[in-house]
């Protein structure tokens, strides 16, 4: 209706100013931000999501519900925005992020795991975390992230290169992906693999080392 679409445009309005208010004025709001979280339309929610940047620190509940928005909401607005602030926030995104990984669908983690890459190096052990045990296409979710970081996923060689015995060739190929991308921090174990002299582990490595 054009009423409840007029409320809408207020509500979004009204979070936009108070995202660009000072300290003061995002505390005095808090409580209203993290209620429009909860609204039924998406672009309330994202933009309630928005406002939230920068509030420092958050309820466990309110960070915990930014992290659902961004792995499972339809809206790309909504997903876009609710990452956007738990990388803001740093350390208790990614926790909000591992926790929901412990429990979530295999899809779900698929999506985590994408969005742990978001927040760089300090990611590293969520996402090696995630990475033991995953199997089949949320496997190679984790496998992209930590290549995606590069040298800063060097913590996760070890875990990599040991999953390299695996016989499982389409499993061998994305490790052996995320080592080679990782780089040169990889290069001292998959060297120790190659002396080693295991055909199947072997193999691996020597595709990681290119």
């Amino acid at each position: 209706t054009e009423k409840q679409l007029l409320t809408e445009t207020l509500d979004c309005a009204a979070l936009a100013a108070i995202r660009a208010a000072g300290p003061a004025g995002k505390q005095t709001f808090a409580p209203l931000v993290t209620e429009k979280l909860n609204d039924k339309n998406d672009l309330v929610r994202a933009a309630a999501a928005e406002a939230l940047s920068g509030y420092a620190p958050l309820p466990d509940d309110t960070v915990a519900q930014l992290a659902k928005h961004a792995c499972t909401s339809s809206s790309a607005e909504l997903r876009r925005a609710s990452l956007e602030t738990l990388v803001s926030l740093g350390a208790p995104g990614i926790e909000a992020l591992r926790l929901m990984a412990s429990d979530a669908p295999w899809n779900v983690r698929e999506t985590i795991a994408a969005n742990l890459a978001k927040f760089g190096r300090a990611a590293a052990p969520a996402l090696v975390e995630g990475f033991t045990g995953a199997q089949g296409p949320e496997r190679h979710a984790y496998c992209k992230a930590l290549g995606k970081l590069g040298a800063d996923a060097a913590e996760a060689c070890p875990a990599l290169i040991g999953a390299l015995q695996t016989r499982d060739e389409l499993a061998r190929d994305q490790i052996s992906d995320a080592l080679g991308q990782i780089g040169a921090p990889a290069i001292p174990g998959l060297v120790a693999v190659l002396q080693a002299g295991d055909p199947v582990h072997w193999a691996g490595a020597a595709m990681a080392l290119g």
